[in-house]
C-alpha cells in the first residue's frame, strides 16, 4: 500500500521558486523538507552554514518571500525585491548545477 504524502502549496511566485529548486543533495532535500515543515528558522540556519551555496541562499530568501507576501508584514512593502533575489538564486543555483553536469562530461 502506497501513501501519498501532501505538500504544502503556497502562492504561484513561490511554487514556480520551489519548481526550480528541486534538491539533489541529501543536505538540500532536509533544507527543503525543513521549508515544508514551516522551519524557517532552520532553513535560515542552514544557510548560515553554508555560505557557498546558492541552493541555501535561495531557499532562504524563499522564506523571506513567504513572509513578505503577508499583506500585514513589515517587509512586504518589499516583497518584489525579495522575490527577484530569491528568482536571482534560484538561478544561480541552476546554473550551477548545469556547469557541473557539463564538466563531468569533458571527456577530451
Amino acid at each position: 500500500m502506497t501513501v501519498a504524502t501532501e505538500r504544502k502549496t503556497f502562492a504561484p511566485g513561490i511554487e514556480a521558486l520551489l519548481r526550480e529548486l528541486e534538491p539533489g543533495s541529501d543536505l538540500e532535500k532536509e533544507c527543503f523538507e525543513l521549508f515544508q515543515n514551516g522551519d524557517y528558522e532552520g532553513v535560515k540556519s542552514m544557510r548560515a552554514r553554508n555560505l557557498d551555496s546558492s541552493y541555501f541562499r535561495a531557499m532562504s530568501y524563499v522564506c523571506g518571500v513567504v513572509g513578505a507576501a503577508n499583506p500585514a508584514s513589515p517587509t512586504h512593502k518589499n516583497l518584489g525585491i525579495i522575490y527577484a533575489e530569491a528568482a536571482n538564486a534560484a538561478a544561480d543555483y541552476l546554473k550551477e548545477k548545469c556547469l557541473k553536469r557539463l564538466s563531468e562530461s569533458y571527456s577530451w
